[in-house]
């Protein structure tokens, strides 16, 4: 897995103070953090790094969209993002590895020079995703999906449909376990 390097922040050799990066999560950053969640995508990243004594304070701000599956049509479609997030990384001696003090403040080694910022920014993304993936509906309230999906997905309803009336010369014994069954 290769690496990001604009994702990477020195901050070694900074004044104290605020600097700010521009930074584009595209073609490449997606294919690194490939996983079947997002499959492109394109996310302009506004970091401010506020470089303290022994603190650096990310502030980030994404905006742009992500390309997701359909969770009804399984069609392609664009989920605009547009999220703020804040971060805190402490420098302290002692230490060799990264060490996660909390949810939003990480702890590094002081003899860290940089801070790749990628994972974390692919994390943001992946926590604004939805639950339920579908495309939007127009301005009638239909939805935008794959109409001929949506076709097959009528047939199967109507179908689905048609069975349950003919399930009313059902035997007695199971209209008990049917009653739980839809009452859950």
């Amino acid at each position: 897995m290769g690496t990001l390097k604009e994702f990477r922040i020195a901050f070694s050799g900074l004044k104290l103070g605020q600097h700010e990066y521009k930074l584009s999560a595209g073609e490449a950053f997606f294919e690194k953090y490939h996983n079947l969640e997002i499959d492109y995508g394109e996310v302009e990243v506004n970091l401010v790094m506020t470089k303290k004594e022994r603190m650096l304070i990310f502030d980030f701000h994404m905006e742009g969209w992500v390309e997701l599956m359909c969770d009804r049509c399984l069609g392609k479609y664009k989920h605009y993002i547009d999220h703020q997030e804040k971060m805190y990384v402490k420098r302290q001696n002692g230490i060799y590895e990264m060490v996660e003090e909390a949810e939003d403040v990480l702890i590094i080694p002081d003899d860290w020079s940089y801070f790749d910022v990628s994972h974390y920014i692919y994390e943001f993304i992946a926590v604004l995703l939805p639950m339920k993936r579908v495309h939007a509906n127009d301005e009638e309230g239909n939805p935008l999906c794959d109409p001929k999906m949506i076709e097959i997905l009528n047939k199967v309803k109507v179908k689905d449909e048609e069975e349950k009336d003919s399930d009313e010369n059902i035997d007695p014994r199971w209209e008990a376990l049917r009653k739980l069954k839809n009452n859950q």
